[in-house]
């Protein structure tokens, strides 16, 4: 009779010591220890008890389910990387631009007009080095910079004129620097 009960106390245990190792393993992934378990259950670990209790890594239950079985073949990868809806999409969200009339995506700039804007940033830098290194470098970088084309003036002396030699574009407003 008390053979029977240390035998359901040590059931017990080692039941409640593989369950917290299952929630160790599945979540916590820090090592505790398992003489929580034992002492919980009251009694050690019979010496008649020869049960191997550890498990290898890779026979967790519930751990590697997210691991495929097999390998996708060559064939199937590329059937299914380059279906044929995948290859081909209409986009219904291209208008035309208000400047040029090139197509472009809504809320995006114009391609076309993207090349114009480059091109003058580039002209404005290349004017403004020049207009530094005409002047004296450490006064004109602390001031701020003014783009003024042909036909506009600025009557401010606390900042830097870069003069343009040209007419200022439509897109380019004068205001947008300011």
């Amino acid at each position: 009779m008390n053979r029977l009960i240390a035998n359901s106390v040590c059931n017990f245990s080692s039941i409640i010591a593989s369950c917290l190792r299952k929630v160790k393993y599945r979540f916590l992934w820090s090592p505790f220890d398992d003489s929580l378990a034992l002492g919980l259950a009251g009694s050690p670990q019979s010496p008649w008890d020869t049960a191997e209790q550890t498990q290898a890594p890779w026979e967790w239950n519930g751990l590697l389910w997210g691991v495929p079985k097999h390998r996708r073949s060559n064939q199937r990868n590329m059937k299914r990387r380059r279906a044929g809806a995948k290859l081909y999409t209409m986009t219904e969200d291209l208008v035309p631009c208000e400047t040029c009339g090139t197509p472009r995506k809504i809320g995006f700039l114009c391609s076309n007009c993207l090349k114009r804007i480059r091109e003058e940033t580039l002209t404005i830098q290349k004017t403004m080095t020049e207009s530094w290194e005409a002047n004296d470098n450490n006064s004109v970088q602390d001031k701020e910079n003014v783009v003024v084309y042909q036909g506009e003036t600025v009557d401010d002396p606390n900042k830097n004129i870069v003069q343009m030699k040209k007419k200022r574009p439509g897109w380019f407003h004068s205001k947008l620097l300011s």
